[in-house]
């Protein structure tokens, strides 16, 4: 979306920057030079872009002087088997061509890659272009071929795309915020896709974004070079210094720091995860929905460019657009906090957002919501529990999306008011709970509030309200439970499903919430023949509600097939782990955490069998896909590093083992404080491996545990 006096017409930044470094095809540059005799807007930026080109060229000049920042060399006009047609873009990474395959034969954009000091390790350079070939997504540009040129120079061959960055595409055609939106959320799914396979943009912006006709005559989103941010970051090489990661960016600076998040203008490549990816989505969203960027930074320079991404607000979009819904402002607004946790977690939730918006249902980020002030209440009464306590009250937003989509399932109005009015009830009873330690119960505790919640419900204050009551008795037992309070968890969560059971439809999905949290309880207890029982009975419910191949039963199935590895029944443990992992793969793009967690209980399934060395590669597969999607602060990272540990222990690797189970212990220390059972857990492992070692007898490390399918931990 343009950003001048004539919307529907103006250029992108990126094109100007081409226009003033004579990139741009002849027939293109012709037109854009005309427009800027004719809008005196674009000739003031296109002056300002030129004097911050000019601005930068000494320190380009000293780059390449010290070997810091090298031209392409002489190889980059000719590549073995790619014939070059034309030149298509070039930027601080290097050149794009238009290109034809010889074998086979086709068109391709050969994109040449400029060499820095520390950037010589071909082995990094393989497992970068290893994990591109892993993206296989009808909205990501495929990577076809790699390699070096005869002077070195490493190339990629990629997917030529034939369409208009996203912006450009939805102003040219004066698309609805609808129509805007649909393209959006296509674009997030494929994003949220390579973030599944460990892959982080790092560069997302409109020109990165594509839209091109779809065989079937349809446009759709295609997002351009994937991961190649990671591939050419000095600091993700060996050793090399990470001055050149910020000083080699000067020269592209007006093209994209704009898209840039936070972490990213500081420099700080540890803090860079799925969530920097969010913040550049945002920036994309909030572009298409008002035209403008969040942040002003043409009539600045970049020092002060950088201090305004990391502290300026950015302008609320209704105070530029008044006609935008609330509920939009408040997706966008929420993917471009400065701070990375208060963003959505990954891509996917953005888009999961973004469609609710579309299916008329409420929001994840509406405020004030019982989980954020949850959140707030949290803050302030520190219990060690902040993860796990939130982690419970999610489910409250469960059983509001569960009823939501029963909503749309229903196909007479009568219902479909009735069971909007049960989510309101819910939400609303979860809202009182914690409103009543804002209004002054300085010295209330999660604990006090929850009994407090329990005697309400023993009280009777929603008797006679069946659909209401299962469902809170269900999030108040999963709220005990994360303070590890398994009575009074298991009373409330049993009395949901007795609930369920007698006053609701077979196939309601409360019965089935239920039946699957009383399964993760028991497994909490040890009781694993109580959990097999409750999971099964969950997977036969889901099967006759949905189908074999919806992903809520492939999410049963999981559940069910880690409580018969508990049971020791391997064989039909092996069986259901069979269905679930083809439904976490079909359903991959949009639960990615779901196949991380199938992929750990394989590897717990792989340990059982003593097949250590394919149990170590799934746990390790597995612990990469939960950085990539939930970040390293995580509740789910500690498990799989702990069953990691397990395996590492089992091989002789004492070292290796002591180091992930004291990460672990820091880990739980952090999230959960230092008297959690599961911090306890971790610091009994680590006990037992070191008594181990010294030869004292002592019960094995730890039996490996469950991550991440519907609430198992």
């Amino acid at each position: 979306m343009s950003r001048g006096s004539t919307p529907m017409h103006c250029p992108d930044i990126e094109d100007l920057e081409r226009f003033a470094t004579d990139a741009l095809e002849p027939e293109i540059a012709a037109d854009l030079r005309a427009h800027l005799g004719e809008c005196p807007s674009c000739a003031d930026r296109f002056m300002e872009i030129k004097a911050n080109l000019t601005a930068a060229a000494p320190i380009s000049g000293v780059l390449r002087e010290t070997g810091l920042l090298a031209e392409l060399g002489p190889g980059a006009r000719f590549v073995e088997g790619f014939r070059i047609l034309r030149e298509i873009g070039r930027g601080g990474s290097g050149v794009v061509f238009e290109a034809e395959q010889a074998s086979p034969r086709r068109a391709v954009a050969l994109k040449l890659l400029r060499r820095t000091p520390g950037d010589d390790d071909a082995r990094h350079f393989r497992r970068e272009v290893a994990a591109l070939a892993r993206l296989e997504h009808p909205g990501i540009a495929a990577l076809h071929a790699a390699g070096e040129t005869p002077d070195g120079d490493r190339f990629l061959a990629m997917e030529l795309v034939r369409g208009l960055p996203l912006n450009r595409h939805a102003a040219e055609r004066n698309l609805s915020i609808t129509d805007r939106l649909a393209l959006f959320v296509a674009a997030c799914d494929a994003v949220a896709f390579a973030h599944g396979r460990g892959v982080i943009h790092r560069d997302l912006k409109p020109s990165n974004i594509l839209v091109a006709v779809a065989p079937d005559g349809v446009p759709a989103p295609k997002v351009l070079d994937f991961g190649l941010a990671r591939i050419l970051d000095p600091d993700a090489g060996a050793g090399a210094p990470p001055l050149a990661a910020t000083l080699t960016e000067i020269g592209s600076v007006s093209g994209t720091l704009p898209y840039m998040s936070p972490e990213q203008a500081r420099g700080d490549p540890l803090a860079i995860d799925a969530r920097t990816d969010v913040y550049s989505l945002g920036v994309v969203l909030y572009e298409l929905l008002t035209g403008r960027l969040p942040l002003d930074l043409d009539r600045t320079s970049v020092t002060g460019a950088i201090r305004a991404i990391c502290d300026a607000a950015p302008v609320r979009p209704r105070a530029i657009r008044p006609d935008l819904p609330r509920d939009l402002e408040t997706i966008a607004l929420k993917a471009l906090e400065k701070d990375a946790d208060r963003r959505y977690p990954s891509a996917a939730a953005l888009a999961d957002d973004v469609r609710r918006f579309l299916g008329h249902e409420p929001i994840a980020a509406r405020r004030p919501t019982p989980a954020y002030r949850a959140a707030r209440f949290v803050r302030r009464h520190r219990l060690g529990v902040l993860a796990s306590s939130l982690a419970a009250l999610a489910l409250v937003a469960t059983a509001t999306v569960a009823t939501a989509q029963a909503v749309r399932a229903a196909r007479n109005e009568a219902r479909a008011l009735h069971e909007a009015d049960t989510a309101l009830q819910v939400s609303r009873f979860m809202q009182d709970l914690f409103a009543s330690v804002e209004r002054g119960r300085h010295d209330t505790t999660l604990r006090d509030a929850l009994d407090d919640a329990a005697r309400r419900l023993d009280a009777g204050s929603l008797g006679g309200r069946p659909a209401i009551e299962a469902p809170v008795r269900n999030a108040v037992g999963n709220a005990y439970r994360a303070l590890g309070l398994l009575d009074e968890a298991e009373r409330h969560m049993t009395l949901a499903l007795d609930i369920a059971r007698r006053e609701l439809p077979a196939h309601h999905e409360q019965r089935l919430s239920s039946l699957n949290d009383l399964g993760l309880l028991c497994k909490d207890r040890g009781d694993f023949a109580g959990a097999e029982r409750y999971l099964r009975e969950a997977v036969e419910a889901h099967l006759a509600a949905h189908g074999p191949d919806d992903r809520r039963t492939g999410k049963a199935l999981a559940n069910h097939a880690a409580a018969l590895v508990d049971l020791g029944d391997l064989d039909r443990a092996g069986e259901a782990m069979e269905g679930a992992l083809r439904s976490a793969r079909r359903h991959e793009a949009e639960d990615p955490e779901n196949l991380a967690a199938c992929l750990n209980t394989l590897g717990k399934l792989e340990h059982r069998r003593g097949r250590l060395e394919r149990s170590e590669a799934l746990f390790r597969e597995s612990l990469e896909r939960v950085l990539a999607h939930f970040g390293d602060e995580h509740p789910a990272v500690a498990v799989v590093t702990m069953n990691l540990a397990a395996v590492l222990a089992d091989r002789g690797d004492t070292p290796g083992a002591a180091a992930l189970y004291r990460a672990a212990l820091d880990l739980r220390t952090r999230l959960h404080g230092p008297d959690h059972a599961a911090t306890r857990a971790a610091a009994a492992a680590l006990d037992s491996l070191a008594a181990h070692e010294q030869g004292v007898p002592e019960p094995g490390p730890g039996t490996p545990a469950d991550v991440g399918v519907d609430g198992a931990d």
